[in-house]
């Protein structure tokens, strides 16, 4: 993995699970142990394999490091170039415009990583950039296009002392409705002392208070740089899913109800001596995405982590296709090495972007369109 990438890697992610963590799992079925309000369950490791048919598009950007698909909009970023957002449309594969600079100024971003959050708003695409430290924006990408430069629906400033203190402590920050947010909170960094675990505070903004929190892992003995994973919320905002980069671990928190659920496949076991030691230590969730129906991860299969850089050595990646309650239900072996991906809910289609630049596209007509 090349430097760029390795950064843009660690933005987005958010380490040792001890004997009670062990010792708290139970067989799933429709039952599952509880901890703290988290249910920990084992599932059928077991799926059907989709069959996708795949075209390598012609759009030729340098380096690719995230990809967005929301609507008519193939979003393609390139965090190193002056412009970040290229612009594509689904149908045409025509390049519509750019935007989004770097900088100091009103619309520019300082320090931004990958996409978190994209919704519909009125019919319209709203992507949630997160310039670190000095705001949070909904950009409007319609009108971004027809004025050749980024365009906000509106930005949060953070001007208050707590609004301040709660968004330079967070990782990535998503916005539930125009007044509330949830921000993804690292203890270290909000002053937490004796727990380590991740957990969402949930900001009202005009009434600049938190209104609740909530914990969605419970490994108390684990180091954060272990327990790196990378978060996806529906585009209904409703659920997130959190892939494990270390631990062959999906979780799903619907927030309305606040029930976390981490599925574990049947047979695996989650052992502080294999993460601790780097030369036992593997890969297993690159990275996940997630629809309204679907949860969507790209699964480096227990690589071990001494093989991730070395060129030599050719792993292929499979895409794990699970529902919100954690069953799995399809996979698919891509034949290259895959980066990252986005998933075109309305026309049922997966980009990827290749280890080799190259983007391409997925058939996903094979999935059912809904429950």
């Amino acid at each position: 993995m090349n430097r760029i990438a390795f950064v843009l890697t660690r933005m987005a992610s958010a380490s040792l699970l001890s004997a009670c963590f062990l010792l708290g799992m139970s067989s799933c079925g429709k039952e599952a142990a509880r901890s703290s309000s988290i249910a920990r369950c084992f599932v059928k490791d077991s799926c059907a394999t989709l069959s996708c048919g795949k075209e390598k598009l012609p759009i030729d950007v340098l380096y690719p490091t995230d990809l967005l698909a929301v609507d008519t909009f193939l979003l393609v970023f390139q965090h190193h170039e002056e412009n970040m957002i290229q612009v594509y449309g689904t149908e045409s594969l025509k390049h519509l415009g750019s935007f989004l600079k770097k900088g100091g100024g009103p619309n520019e971003v300082v320090t931004f990583g990958l996409v978190s959050q994209w919704y519909m708003e009125n019919g319209d695409p709203k992507v949630v950039i997160q310039s670190y430290p000095n705001y949070l924006g909904i950009l409007n990408v319609r009108e971004s296009l027809k004025a050749g430069q980024t365009v906000y629906d509106r930005q949060y400033k953070f001007d208050t002392p707590l609004g301040k203190k709660l968004y330079q402590a967070s990782h990535s920050v998503y916005v539930l409705d125009p007044d509330h947010l949830m921000m993804t909170k690292d203890p270290l960094r909000s002053g937490v002392e004796g727990n380590n675990n991740f957990f969402w505070e949930f900001y009202d903004c005009p009434g600049d208070k938190v209104t609740r929190q909530l914990k969605y892992e419970d490994f108390p003995w684990m180091e954060s740089f272990l327990k790196e994973s990378f978060r996806a919320i529906s585009p209904d905002r409703s659920r997130v899913a959190v892939f494990y980069r270390f631990f062959d671990l999906v979780t799903v928190a619907d927030l309305s109800s606040g029930r976390v659920t981490q599925f574990l496949p049947e047979g695996k076991s989650l052992s502080p001596a294999e993460v601790q030691d780097v030369d036992r230590r593997c890969l297993y969730y690159k990275m996940g995405r997630c629809t309204d129906d679907y949860v969507f991860g790209l699964y480096a299969g227990g690589l071990s982590v001494k093989l991730e850089d070395d060129p030599r050595y050719k792993d292929r990646n499979t895409l794990r296709i699970y529902d919100w309650e954690g069953t799995p239900l399809y996979k698919y072996d891509f034949d290259e090495r895959v980066r990252t991906f986005a998933v075109d809910e309305q026309q049922r289609y997966l980009y990827a972007v290749t280890d080799s630049d190259a983007i391409v596209r997925y058939d996903l007509k094979g999935l059912s369109a809904g429950k």
